[in-house]
């Protein structure tokens, strides 16, 4: 593998959404430190989160590898058709992040903003979430069968 292109292509790609480090780790379960040393090649990710990267910004594990083409440009920060089950986000900032066909069952999401996020189609099943800042969070077409939400800050008013 071509470290010099990969540490470029990753920090390109995640640029090219307006995520930061903290983002990305967040979402892939590793710290913004992890993803920092990625980004100046003093290592690289296992190899069982290549599949997650290349879905998270829709290209195929060789072009993240070795550059070229199958990515897509996103002007904004955008998942679809992730799988996040049991995940942990925990202190993160994803305001803005647009979610489309994602899931999240089992998934924790706790002392994080997630002002003016969107999540269309999503399973999230078992769901957790607390502490949350939720100024504008948008929830669309999702499945919420046993989630748990408590302790939410913002202004957002409960649909009865």
């Amino acid at each position: 593998m071509d470290m010099i292109m990969f540490q470029d292509r990753i920090k390109t790609l995640r640029l090219e959404r307006n995520m930061t480090q903290q983002e990305l780790g967040d979402l892939l379960g590793v710290t913004a430190q992890a993803v920092s040393k990625w980004e100046t090649g003093l290592s690289t990710p296992d190899i069982t989160l290549l599949p997650k990267i290349s879905k998270l910004f829709s290209c195929s594990i060789d072009s993240l590898l070795f550059g070229g083409d199958g990515s897509q440009s996103h002007d904004s920060k955008t998942m679809m058709r992730m799988n996040l089950e049991d995940a942990k986000i925990e202190c993160s900032n994803l305001r803005g992040l647009v979610m489309r066909d994602v899931v999240m069952d089992g998934a924790e999401i706790f002392e994080s903003r997630l002002n003016g996020m969107r999540i269309h189609h999503g399973g999230m099943a078992n769901l957790s979430l607390r502490h949350l800042d939720l100024d504008g969070l948008s929830l669309g077409f999702s499945q919420m069968n046993g989630a748990v939400i408590h302790d939410l800050g913002g202004h957002t008013t409960p649909i009865r």
